[in-house]
């Protein structure tokens, strides 16, 4: 029988998964883990600006977002903002990246079983 991960899936994926994502001059990095412990760190400063969109978005709940998200699906997730000034460009390659990253960690390994060192170390 097959252990369930985080969201679901089972232990064929490869659970862990990380990558640079940029957006004109923004540039996020984003790493996480489908390890059925939520944790979120979020390093990604914004700068002031108006609400974005019609309807109107508040950039500040960019992080609110993400880390329900994160909290919800019960995994750990790292997000850090390695250089930007355009609000839009920072939310918005935060999004793919989170998008990205999580498609790579749900993808099946061939390796089989759970990619973890508990009960090893």
């Amino acid at each position: 029988m097959r252990a369930v991960s985080a969201v679901g899936y089972d232990a064929a994926n490869r659970r862990f998964a990380s990558g640079r994502y940029p957006l004109d001059e923004a540039l996020i990095d984003v790493a996480l883990d489908l390890s059925g412990r939520p944790w979120v760190e979020w390093h990604v400063p914004m700068p002031e600006s108006l609400p974005l969109g019609t309807p109107a978005f508040d950039p500040q709940l960019a992080e609110h977002a993400i880390s329900s998200f994160a909290t919800a699906a019960n995994i750990t997730l790292h997000v850090e903002l390695v250089r930007g000034r355009n609000v839009h460009h920072i939310i918005e390659a935060t999004f793919k990246g989170l998008a990205r990253t999580l498609r790579d960690a749900v993808r099946i390994d061939d390796a089989g079983g759970v990619p973890s060192t508990k009960g090893v170390l």
